[in-house]
């Protein structure tokens, strides 16, 4: 099975890059003041920073697949932290060497202590990937932060990505765009409706999903939006 969803890049899901910009953007720590643009993704993904399939050759025509999105992410993530590029790339470089890993940030647990280590764990024991591997102290622990918000498969691959309550990215549906936790209802679709006079209780009675979940949908769908406006100079 694992070799089966590693040969089917559609249902690893697919993402233009100016769309996992807007992504990231909208769920990274001070995302809006990090500057980053489609250029900052396409050369982390040339430089191998994500690995997977790749379509195109220039920026506007790239497309990448749900790993690479999420390995993106978690070097935005870090890089808003103040965490280096080549920092970030020799700690990638020694977790995929040690674990025989293509998508370290996207298939394994770790934390970050800025401004410059990453840390695994083994047999419960922090190591730092940023100093060859050495042990942390017991205490350090505390001082570190997760920098997952995903869940795993059977084959430790990344599953999902949940962004926000009752949003989630499941690279098995709908390409791996945004939906209504539990269905197969793109988040963008609802907001569309929502733009054009649909209420929110209409919606809620015509795809039989809570009012909640619907209020979550439109909710991401317009910070995605306010991410995606022209920003002041």
């Amino acid at each position: 099975m694992k070799t089966e969803l590693a040969a089917s890049p559609a249902s690893l899901g697919t993402y233009s890059i100016p769309s996992a910009v807007l992504y990231i953007l909208a769920t990274t720590t001070n995302g809006s003041k990090s500057g980053l643009t489609p250029r900052h993704l396409y050369h982390w993904t040339k430089d191998g920073l994500a690995g997977g399939y790749l379509v195109g050759i220039r920026n506007k025509h790239l497309f990448i697949n749900f790993k690479d999105l999420i390995t993106l992410r978690v070097i935005a993530t870090m890089r808003a932290k103040g965490m280096k590029h080549t920092e970030i790339m020799i700690a990638e470089k020694e977790l995929k060497k040690r674990y025989n890993c293509d998508y370290p940030f996207a298939t394994m647990e770790f934390w970050t202590a800025p401004p410059k280590d990453i840390f695994v764990k083994e047999r419960g024991i922090l190591l730092s990937a940023s100093r060859h591997f050495q042990s942390a102290l017991d205490f350090f622990e505390q001082y570190v932060q997760s920098s997952h918000n995903m869940t795993f498969d059977m084959f430790g691959l990344s599953a999902t990505w949940r962004p926000c309550n009752n949003v989630l990215f499941d690279p098995l549906i709908q390409y791996g765009e945004p939906c209504i936790e539990g269905t197969r209802i793109p988040t963008q679709v609802v907001w569309s409706f929502y733009e054009a006079g649909d209420s929110i209780d209409s919606l809620s009675h015509f795809y039989g999903v809570q009012s909640g979940r619907i209020k979550d949908a439109i909710d991401w769908e317009n910070h995605i939006q306010e991410v995606a406006k022209p920003r002041k100079q």
